[in-house]
């Protein structure tokens, strides 16, 4: 069975303090509305709803100056050893939650990108050499395909629903999943989507948080769950590989994770210096990964 990556920001995060909270609260303060927005106990796409409602309301800040503040400091963010570690990897197809092209610049080739979505990334495929690279959540060269609210969680998540049940229309054609439609071997199909692949594909989770605000990924998981129990399709087997500091603080979750049927692959962090070690503990996913 092949198998395939779904990379978070965990990767950037170990060169970058470039964080999600970090850059909301840069918009916030260039919009005038410090003290004005909390960020306890919400969900961020409905965080980034209450950003962009009083950007609208009280900054004249539209949705087209925020996210131009996010291209701009997204772009600074360059790539890393273990970007190049990553993709040394003899892996095929990288998903990424990432706008960022910092896997592709890790990897030399040039990058032959046929996706003509504009919204929505259902099929958002750049090919270097042999890999292919899925932005998931949107691309930087594509502004208006970057996942940030609700409502564009929700617009993706009403087309992933479609393609997976009924069919949806690409450049004035209709196309349903080829996986769900019995064919396994869907790279000679005319379109096939990275949903086609989480489902096939033994899935490596990596640099991920999986907060519960991921309703499109929930959404995958519970539908695949229920297809395998309900209808016998078998899927590739899912294992979600975390960094644990020896207190799970959020065992809701990885609880979930296990009834929906991806299997965890923990990894103790080092404390040695006073900080957490989080390079060796890609070290150690690399090393498993390779085995």
């Amino acid at each position: 069975m092949k198998k395939a990556l779904l990379v978070g920001n965990g990767i950037n995060m170990l060169e970058s303090r470039l964080s999600w909270n970090t850059m909301l609260e840069g918009i916030i303060d260039n919009m005038g509305q410090n003290g004005s927005i909390s960020f306890e106990d919400k969900p961020y796409p409905l965080l980034y709803e209450e950003i962009f409602t009083k950007g609208i309301r009280h900054a004249n800040y539209d949705e087209k100056k925020i996210k131009e503040e996010i291209f701009t400091l997204t772009n600074t963010l360059t790539h890393n050893d273990y970007h190049q570690k990553l993709m040394g990897l003899p892996i095929e197809n990288i998903l990424t939650t990432n706008y960022d092209y910092c896997l592709e610049d890790a990897y030399k080739g040039i990058n032959l990108n046929k996706n003509h979505e504009r919204k929505y990334s259902l099929f958002r495929k750049g090919t270097l050499g042999n890999k292919n690279f899925w932005h998931i959540h949107g691309e930087l060269k594509q502004k208006d395909s970057l996942m940030l609210g609700y409502e564009h969680y929700a617009g993706a998540l009403q087309k992933m629903r479609n393609y997976m049940t009924s069919r949806i229309s690409v450049q004035g054609k209709k196309y349903k999943s080829p996986f769900i439609r019995g064919k396994t071997d869907f790279e000679k199909e005319d379109h096939y989507s990275w949903i086609d692949i989480f489902l096939r594909d033994e899935i490596h989770i990596v640099g991920f948080g999986f907060g519960f605000d991921e309703i499109d990924l929930w959404w995958l998981l519970s539908y695949r769950n229920r297809i395998m129990l309900e209808k016998k399709v078998k899927c590739g087997k899912i294992y979600y590989h975390y960094f644990t500091k020896g207190e799970e603080s959020e065992q809701s979750k990885l609880d979930m994770l296990k009834v929906l049927g991806v299997e965890l692959k923990a990894i103790e962090l080092d404390r040695s210096g006073g900080t957490w070690q989080y390079k060796s503990a890609w070290d150690t996913f690399l090393e498993e990964m390779k085995k």
